[in-house]
């Protein structure tokens, strides 16, 4: 399973392989207790379209050599400890 996010200053979007996408609002809720992805956004859908784009890239770039994902066993612990898998 594969998360890629995008942020910024106000928002930030987690696209999830498995379907389970997160939206935050970070100016009303900074601590990311809230997610929105179920409420109607324009900006949701730039953020999840961006992400799409972004995977797409990534994604020639490692079928043509130039990139390499790597699964780190670490770096998901850490991430289901913050909360990213649930």
């Amino acid at each position: 399973m594969s998360l890629f996010g995008l942020q910024d200053r106000y928002f930030k979007y987690i696209y999830n392989e498995n379907g389970k996408d997160e939206f935050y609002d970070l100016v009303n809720d900074p601590n990311e207790l809230k997610n929105v992805i179920s409420e109607d956004s324009e900006v949701k859908d730039k953020f999840k379209e961006e992400v799409i784009k972004k995977i797409d890239q990534f994604k020639e770039e490692e079928n043509n050599g130039s990139l390499k994902f790597i699964q780190n066993d670490d770096a998901t612990k850490y991430l289901e400890s913050v909360g990213y898998f649930r």
